[in-house]
């Protein structure tokens, strides 16, 4: 599902990439891939994922159409909406609750909760991500959180959605000590949520020197547009 993914993203995104400084050395810009090639690997993997789907039970097969459109509507998404980083959220949500279709072959509300903390944790961490794109993003009309309300606004939102992931994963573990198949002390289920949330990609070290970096710029930009 994620080579899939990857690969809607990669080909229905080339021309943007080609223009932006960021993304213009990609191998499918470069030419190291060909584009018929990255359209074979896409068809594969959803095939390959289908198949897995079919093998496993019938509540995984009825769910593959449902998987197949959130990993086809990412991309374009972010051409008509901020909510985008919510449908990428979404897109690795499918991750626990397909793993939990998978084994139980049924859905129950955990499963759910679980997947409501990985939606918000990678919106959050996606805000942050298009914080390095805010300006070209506002001049090619994409509907980034930051090229909409701004970098400050943007990155405060990017940590209330963090704080509602962090709810979601408390919500895991009080269902989890309802459980009985669940053996965690409510201790050790704190700790596994805050550390969790601790080493989340917006406490990772690169992409804070980015953020830095992004603020920077954004700075000397408004600075030269002031009147002296």
């Amino acid at each position: 599902a994620r080579t899939a993914g990857m690969s809607f993203n990669r080909i229905i995104d080339r021309e943007l990439d080609a223009k932006n400084s960021r993304t213009k050395n990609r191998p499918l810009q470069k030419g190291e891939i060909t584009l018929s090639a990255a359209k074979a690997l896409a068809a594969f993997s959803m095939g390959l994922l289908l198949l897995a789907a079919w093998q496993l039970n019938l509540l995984c097969l009825m769910l593959f159409p449902f998987a197949f459109l959130v990993l086809a509507l990412y991309s374009y998404m972010k051409r008509f909406s901020w909510t985008t980083h919510f449908v990428l959220g979404l897109v690795l949500a499918c991750a626990p609750i397909g793993g939990w279709a998978a084994i139980q072959g049924k859905l129950t509300l955990l499963p759910v909760l679980l997947g409501g903390a990985v939606l918000f944790w990678v919106a959050g961490f996606d805000v942050i991500y298009a914080c390095q794109d805010l300006e070209f993003d506002r001049k090619e009309g994409i509907h980034s959180l930051p090229a909409e309300i701004g970098l400050e606004r943007a990155l405060f939102f990017s940590s209330l959605f963090h704080l509602f992931s962090l709810w979601f994963l408390s919500a895991v573990g009080f269902f989890m000590a309802k459980d009985n198949n669940f053996d965690l002390k409510p201790g050790q289920r704190i700790n596994l949520a805050a550390s969790l949330e601790k080493n989340y990609f917006r406490n990772n070290p690169e992409l804070r020197l980015r953020i830095v970096d992004v603020k920077s710029k954004h700075s000397a930009e408004n600075g030269k547009k002031r009147p002296k």
